[in-house]
């Protein structure tokens, strides 16, 4: 029920721009903006850096919408970043194609990791995103 409300807002949100990237209500810096672009994840919960695939990507447009590539499998939500630094991340959508069981454990650790999302904190090419509790669980590096 949380998620389809979720998914609701993030609907709202993006069809109507009823944010505070859209109104600059807040002051300061967009959180949205910051996201936009492609992203190589370098640290990622229990794997170590040399089972993440070289050709990983987590891509956040600047509509709200998280897209990336699992592994073997492609997947896709909607996001919303705020400016407390809390992100709620919407139900994945993602094609389960059979692979490798290395590729496999990739892709299920990432979108464990992002279902889990709670949190970030930015640097100026970082972004780590944390769970509920503070763990971190990935750290994505800015590619473009």
């Amino acid at each position: 029920m949380k998620k389809l409300l979720l998914l609701t807002v993030a609907m709202l949100v993006a069809l109507f721009g009823f944010s505070c990237r859209s109104c600059y209500s807040c002051g300061g810096e967009e959180p949205l903006s910051y996201f936009v672009g492609n992203w190589t994840p370098v640290e990622l919960a229990t794997l170590m850096p040399s089972e993440i695939p070289s050709d990983a990507v987590v891509t956040f447009t600047k509509d709200s919408r998280i897209s990336g590539s699992a592994g073997k499998n492609s997947f896709s939500a909607v996001f919303l970043p705020e400016k407390d630094h809390s992100i709620s991340i919407g139900t994945l959508v993602t094609a389960r194609v059979k692979g490798e069981n290395s590729v496999l454990h990739y892709e299920n650790t990432i979108l464990r990791a992002l279902r889990q999302s709670s949190s970030y904190e930015r640097n100026k090419n970082s972004l780590v995103i944390y769970d509920p509790k503070g763990n971190r669980l990935m750290t994505l590096k800015k590619a473009d």
